[in-house]
Formats: C-alpha cells, sequence, structure tokens
C-alpha cells in the first residue's frame, strides 16, 4: 500500500496543485489522505474543496473545519460572527454554498485505516483533541524550534510518544495542526507529520507532504517538499478581498507565505497581551482592542 499524506492546505489551491503534480512524477498511490484545516487561510476554500472532492481524496477536519461549522450552525459565542478577531475565518465561511458547508460537515474528525502493517490512525491534532499538539518527544530540533514558534512552552512537560502509540491499535498515527514535519519511530509503530502544504512554520515556505508506504516489512517514509508560486497566492489575497476583510490574522498569513514562520500566532499572542494590558481578558477581543494590536504589532519580526 502506498500512501500521500498531507496537512495544513489552508485554502493555499497553488500550493495543493503544486503537490498534487509532485505526485504524478511518482509510482501511483493508493489514497490520498488528508489530515485537516484544508479550507481556510488562504484565499481559494472553494476551489480547495473542489480539488480535493475531484482526486477523491479521504479528508477529516481540524479545527478551523470546526471554527467554520460553528459559524454555520450558530454554535460559537456571537460575537464570532461579527468581530474583527475572527474575521479571516468569517470570510473563508462566507464563500462556501450550501454543498460545500455539507462536505465540511461530513468529514470524521479522525480515520482508522485497517491496512497491511498493522493499520493507520489519521487525525488532526491528537488523540486529546484537534486544537491539542502531537509532538515528538526524543526529536529535540523540532521541539526547539516549537518552542521557538511559541507552540511549546520553553521546559513544557510532554507525553512520551511511546505512550500514546502504545494506546492505539494502530501502528502509524498521523497528525497534523502544527504546521512542522516530523517523524518518530517506537518499536514497530510510528508517528508523523508531514507538515502543511500551505502555510509551513518550519522555515521552508515550500508544500510539504509525506509519500507513506508499506514494502511489507515495515512503513517507508519520504518527507517531500514542492516549490510552488507563492506570487499568485499573493496576488489572491488582494484581489480576493480577503487580506482587506480579514486583518491582521490574514496578513499574518499572508507573510508567512515566504517567511515560513508562525506570525500568525505571534501576532495572535501580541493581540491577547494589548488586551489585557487595556483591562480586557476574555476570549473575544473587542475591534478597538484587536486594531490596536494590528497597528503596534512588529510585523518585520523573525522568530
Amino acid at each position: 500500500m502506498r500512501f500521500a499524506v498531507l496537512a495544513d492546505i489552508h485554502g493555499n489551491l497553488p500550493a495543493l496543485e503544486a503537490v498534487l503534480d509532485d505526485l504524478s512524477s511518482h509510482p501511483a498511490v493508493d489514497q490520498i489522505l488528508v489530515a485537516g484545516d484544508s479550507v481556510s487561510g488562504c484565499p481559494y476554500p472553494r476551489e480547495t474543496i473542489a480539488l480535493l472532492r475531484e482526486r477523491n481524496c479521504r479528508c477529516i477536519r481540524g479545527n478551523n473545519e470546526t471554527y467554520i461549522l460553528n459559524m454555520h450552525t450558530r454554535a460559537c459565542h456571537p460575537d464570532v460572527l461579527t468581530n474583527r478577531q475572527w474575521a479571516a475565518t468569517r470570510w473563508a465561511f462566507e464563500q462556501l454554498n450550501p454543498a460545500e458547508l455539507a462536505w465540511v460537515a461530513s468529514l470524521p474528525a479522525q480515520l482508522s485505516l485497517p491496512e497491511p502493517g498493522g493499520g493507520l490512525r489519521v487525525l488532526h491534532g491528537s488523540l486529546e483533541g484537534e486544537s491539542i499538539s502531537l509532538v515528538p518527544d526524543r526529536n529535540p530540533g523540532v521541539i526547539r524550534h516549537l518552542e521557538a514558534s511559541h507552540l511549546l512552552r520553553p521546559g513544557q512537560p510532554l507525553t512520551p510518544l511511546s505512550v500514546t502509540l502504545a494506546s492505539i491499535p494502530e501502528s502509524v498515527l498521523i497528525a497534523g495542526h502544527i504546521h512542522t514535519p516530523w517523524l518518530q519511530r517506537e518499536g514497530a509503530k510510528l508517528a508523523l507529520n508531514p507538515g502543511s502544504v500551505g502555510m509551513p512554520i518550519h522555515g521552508d515556505p515550500r508544500a510539504c507532504y509525506v509519500l507513506l508506504e508499506w514494502d511489507g516489512l515495515a512503513w517507508q517514509v519520504e518527507l517531500r517538499a514542492v516549490a510552488y508560486d507563492r506570487a499568485r497566492v499573493k496576488r489572491a489575497f488582494q484581489t480576493s478581498g480577503l487580506l482587506a476583510a480579514g486583518g491582521g490574522f490574514a496578513r499574518g498569513c499572508l507573510v508567512d507565505l515566504d517567511r515560513a514562520q508562525n506570525t500568525v500566532w505571534m501576532f495572535v499572542e501580541h493581540a491577547f497581551a494589548t488586551a489585557r494590558a487595556r483591562g480586557h481578558h476574555g476570549p473575544i477581543i473587542p475591534d478597538p482592542l484587536w486594531l490596536e494590536a494590528e497597528a503596534t504589532f512588529d510585523w518585520d519580526r523573525l522568530a
């Protein structure tokens, strides 16, 4: 069995197209697996859905699909439907027609595939939840990167990946969410993150994915990175209206197309710090404070 494993496309159609073109230069895969966060972030939510469906990709939902569905069903705080903090995700939601929203709603939280070699489990974040990161505890380089990217606190205790893998029947665990490629083997078991197709944050702006193949004895992993037309995406931020509508979050996504660091989250942290300094401590930041954060954030900041 041979799989292509993708994650975190984030509405970046040119990056997805480049990955699919790259796949055509390799032996055919049996299935394309997509570990969530496919739709929002970049300017092509509808086109991304159409291409994933056209190629019969097996997709799960990520936290961003959950945000969109919560907007659709009104299962969110009322301010999420109006305030600037959620404007970029709301822009993506507002592009989708009823059939596309139904497709998003149909996505499972996880996949379990009973393949040779013990099977595969695909999720977005971790076994604990779609917004909780799965971290390779024996990879100090990735841990240092996640700390520098503000995704881990320095010295944060980590659940051993061996414990996580022992808790599931499958031999392979696939996760996304942290936009950073890694793999870790624990005996006969394997965990991996293919990195992000649409918005990598590990310093390499190319679209990342994984080729995963069972050779009859073990799962073989090839991490791949593919150049794509970033200028096309950057123009679309302007022409689609996403940059104007999406505020600081959209600007952070645009910056990171070239920078490939976690500017988006650094900006969000700055926004919450700005709000706290003004005496606001809730999860929804009032628009005047969000606008202040956009005006005062160092957009040239490097991680």
